[in-house]
């Protein structure tokens, strides 16, 4: 899925650009909550790349969690390689 969820804001590539990395540190920084819900879960990951099976399994829920947070650090690594670039 290419499409970025977070809306343009500025026509500032470098506002943009800061406003997607709060986006994916808010992500990975609510998968990292061990306890949290399915639901939860299902929208924290709603734009992430993976089939949401049944997320009632511990083991599986740990495995879809693991899934999404790499999934989620590398986006957050590209947008700061970019970042990097118009600094």
């Amino acid at each position: 899925m290419n499409v970025c969820p977070v809306p343009v804001l500025s026509r500032d590539k470098r506002i943009r650009l800061q406003a997607i990395r709060d986006y994916y540190e808010s992500k990975i920084q609510c998968l990292e909550l061990i306890n949290n819900n399915p639901k939860l879960l299902r929208l924290a990951c709603w734009d992430a790349p993976f089939e949401k099976t049944s997320l009632t399994d511990p083991k599986t829920r740990k495995k879809f969690v693991k899934m999404c947070l790499k999934y989620y650090k590398s986006k957050l690594k590209d947008v700061e390689k970019k970042l990097k670039k118009i600094n």
